[in-house]
């Protein structure tokens, strides 16, 4: 898959139709919010909303931001991933979670 990346967006096209892709904004200085993740039934159950954030991570990690996540499925995969702990800009367990999908 190639990724491309736009204003605040990271995604994977084929033609003019997006396939996948991962929205976020800075919120404060050095720091990012992932608040979508979108993945078609196209590609569902084929792991690429987990390469999606894969890609999402290093490509953070290059530009020297930590990572929030008020969307739901990156806040799950983040907490999986333990790789990815130094990236983190908090700590992700479910109270937290909880009280982003209630704002």
């Amino acid at each position: 898959m190639e990724w491309k990346y736009g204003n605040h967006v990271i995604y994977y096209e084929e033609g003019n139709e997006v396939l996948a892709k991962l929205t976020y904004e800075v919120i404060e200085d050095g720091v990012v919010n992932i608040d979508h993740t979108f993945v078609s039934e196209k590609l569902r159950g084929m792991g690429v909303a987990s390469k999606l954030m894969t890609e999402a991570m290093h490509f953070f990690n290059e530009k020297g931001y930590r990572v929030k996540a008020s969307c739901s499925y990156a806040h799950q995969w983040i907490k999986k991933h333990e790789e990815y702990k130094e990236l983190a800009a908090e700590d992700f367990d479910d109270s937290i979670l909880q009280c982003k999908i209630m704002k």
